[in-house]
């Protein structure tokens, strides 16, 4: 096994995509009980195998990155978020920034299953 976890998925990206627009990209602190819920739902609906997940699987921290690699995407945030995001968010942020409430729909498939 590797030392890191896995690249993040689509329907991960999502579920923390559709958790930054329905708060308008204001994002909670790391600490928070927001992040630590968003965290416990995408280790819940995550494709990655157990077997394949560290101990630090989609933590609040790495979470809270995620969104923060998400928020430096957007075009009305004064600042610089977290840059060194991945190809995905890039693509599914060009997807959904016009269209949330698809986010959204797309985000109730995967808690509805």
């Amino acid at each position: 096994m590797g030392k890191q976890n896995p690249t993040w998925t689509r329907p991960e990206v999502l579920l923390a995509l559709d958790f930054y627009f329905r708060r308008k990209g204001n994002i909670p602190p790391r600490t928070s009980p927001a992040i630590a819920e968003l965290s416990e739902l995408i280790h819940q609906y995550s494709p990655v195998p157990m077997s394949l997940r560290k101990e630090t699987f989609r933590n609040t921290s790495g979470v809270y990155m995620k969104l923060m690699n998400i928020r430096s995407l957007d075009p009305g945030f004064r600042g610089a978020g977290l840059p060194r995001g991945g190809v995905l968010e890039k693509e599914m942020w060009g997807e959904f920034v016009n269209n949330p409430r698809l986010c959204r729909e797309e985000a109730e498939k995967i808690y509805n299953g």
